[in-house]
C-alpha cells in the first residue's frame, strides 16, 4: 500500500483512508482485498462497538510503521558496508572522511580503539578497529552492530548522534564518529560499592526526578526496541553535565525475537565464516523447562549470578533480574525483554536506589520508592514499561502543589 509509510495520513481517518494501510500492513486483516467483516456497519451501536478495535489497529499499525522505519535505517548501514565503491551514505551524516575530524587522544584499545576528537569545534568520539584489526571489518561485526544501533535509533533520548564514518584506503577497516555525551556517571566493580561521579551525585541531590527521568528515557529508547545490555556497569553510561542527558557509551545486543534481531539473522545466517559471522544477539525464544537450570543464565555483569560462597560478580547490593539469572516459572523459561532492564534500574545501587537515597524532598523520595516497588516484580509482565515509569514522573511534576 502506498500509504504504509505515511503515519499521519493513516491517523487522520482510520475508517476511510486507512483501510488500505491496515490491509497492507497486516496480512491477517486481508480477505480478497477487503477488511474481514460481515457486511457494513448500519447502526451507531456497531460504530461504538468497533471503535476500540480501530484504535487498537491504529496502535498496531503505528508500531509496525516504526519497526519498518528502523529496518530501513538499518539497511542503509548494511548497504554502506556492502558496497566496495560508490558507497551511499545516510542523509544525516556530516562526516564522510578522516579529514572531517581531528583526533586528540586514545582513550581505549580493546574490542574497539576509541579516540577523543573534535569536529568543527565540537567534541566527538571516534571508534575504529580493535583487537581483530588484522582480519578486517565486515557486515555482522562489532562496528557494524553498533552503527546499526546508532542509525536505527537516531534522535531517540540517550542515543548519541552518529555523525558519519569512513573506510580505510584499503577498504578493510571502518572508523565512525559519534557525539561526546560527557564523562562516565561512575564506576562499578565486583564486590565493591559503586563509585559515582561528583556531577551525578550532585544532580541526584538537587534534581532527582529529572535525573531519574533521563535514565528511564535512555533505557526505554533502546530496551523497548528489543536491545539488551549484558555488559551492565556504570562505566557504560555518560552524562552531559550541562543538561543532565544520560547516554549509553557502547551499543547493546539485539534480542533474537526483535524486528532488528530477526533481520540481522536473516542477513547473516551463518557462523564461523571468517569474520563474517552472525551479529551478536541474545536469545529470547520461548522454551519449555522443568527447573531453573533448564534456563540459560546470561553474562555475569547482567545476571549477577556467581558461584555461591566464592564471589559476587556484580557491585555490592546488586541483584539481577530473574530472567537473566535463568528462571523456570509455570513450565517456561522467563525471557529477556525490556522488562529485564526495568527490574535492573530498581535493583542496581547506582541507578534509582542511588537517586532515592540522595533525594531531599519527601514527596520525591516517596515517588522514587514507588517506582522501584513497581519495577521490582518477579514476573516480567507484572512490571511497568519504561514509558509508564516516565509517565508517572510527568504526572507528579504537573500535579498542583499545596
Amino acid at each position: 500500500s502506498a500509504c504504509l509509510n505515511d503515519t499521519a495520513h493513516c491517523a487522520r481517518d482510520a475508517v476511510k483512508k486507512c483501510r488500505r494501510c491496515v490491509i497492507g500492513a497486516d496480512p491477517s486483516l486481508r480477505h480478497n482485498g477487503q477488511l474481514k467483516a460481515k457486511g457494513q456497519p448500519g447502526t451507531m451501536r456497531l460504530l461504538y462497538a468497533i471503535a476500540p478495535l480501530l484504535v487498537a489497529a491504529k496502535s498496531r499499525l503505528a508500531m509496525r510503521l516504526d519497526d519498518n522505519a528502523l529496518l530501513r535505517r538499518a539497511k542503509a548501514i548494511d548497504d554502506w558496508f556492502a558496497a566496495p565503491t560508490n558507497r551511499t551514505t545516510p542523509v544525516a551524516w556530516t562526516v564522510r572522511r578522516k579529514s572531517d575530524v581531528q583526533l586528540w587522544e586514545k582513550i581505549s584499545s580493546k574490542a574497539k580503539t576509541v579516540y577523543r576528537g573534535s569536529m568543527r569545534g565540537a567534541p566527538v568520539i571516534v571508534k575504529g578497529k580493535g583487537r581483530h584489526a588484522a582480519q578486517g571489518d565486515y557486515g555482522g561485526d562489532v562496528l557494524w552492530e553498533e552503527m546499526i544501533y546508532l542509525e536505527a535509533l537516531r534522535g531517540e533520548p540517550g542515543i548519541v548522534p552518529l555523525h558519519g564514518a569512513w573506510f580505510s584506503d584499503d577498504a578493510r577497516h571502518v572508523s565512525f564518529v559519534v557525539g561526546d555525551c560527557g564523562p562516565p556517571i561512575g564506576k562499578t566493580s565486583r564486590d565493591k560499592p559503586p563509585l559515582m561521579s561528583r556531577a551525578f551525585d550532585k544532580r541526584a541531590r538537587k534534581r532527582p526526578l529529572e535525573l531519574a527521568k533521563a535514565i528511564l528515557e535512555c533505557f526505554g529508547a533502546w530496551a523497548s526496541r528489543g536491545y539488551i545490555l549484558d555488559d551492565f556497569k556504570a562505566q557504560q553510561f555518560a552524562m552531559d553535565d550541562a543538561d543532565g542527558t544520560v547516554c549509553m557509551v557502547d551499543g547493546p545486543k539485539r534480542l533474537t525475537e526483535s524486528p532488528l534481531g530477526k533481520a540481522a539473522l536473516r542477513r547473516w545466517p551463518l557462523k564461523g565464516v571468517g569474520r563474517r559471522s552472525v551479529p551478536r544477539v541474545l536469545n529470547n525464544t520461548a522454551r519449555a523447562c522443568r527447573k531453573d537450570t533448564d534456563c540459560p543464565a546470561f553474562k555475569e555483569n547482567l545476571s549477577c549470578r556467581g558461584e555461591p560462597g566464592i564471589h559476587t560478580p556484580c557491585e555490592t547490593g546488586a541483584v539481577g533480574a530473574p530472567e537473566s539469572r535463568g528462571t523456570c516459572l509455570d513450565g517456561a523459561c522467563l525471557l529477556l525483554s525490556e522488562k529485564t532492564h526495568v527490574f535492573d534500574v530498581a535493583n542496581r545501587p547506582w541507578l534509582l536506589p542511588f537517586i532515592h537515597d540522595r533525594a531531599t524532598s519527601g514527596p520525591e523520595r516517596e515517588l522514587l520508592g514507588e517506582l522501584m516497588r513497581l519495577a521490582n516484580q518477579r514476573r516480567p509482565e507484572d512490571r511497568p514499561s519504561f514509558a509508564e515509569l516516565v509517565d508517572r514522573i510527568d504526572q507528579f511534576a504537573t500535579r498542583p502543589r499545596h
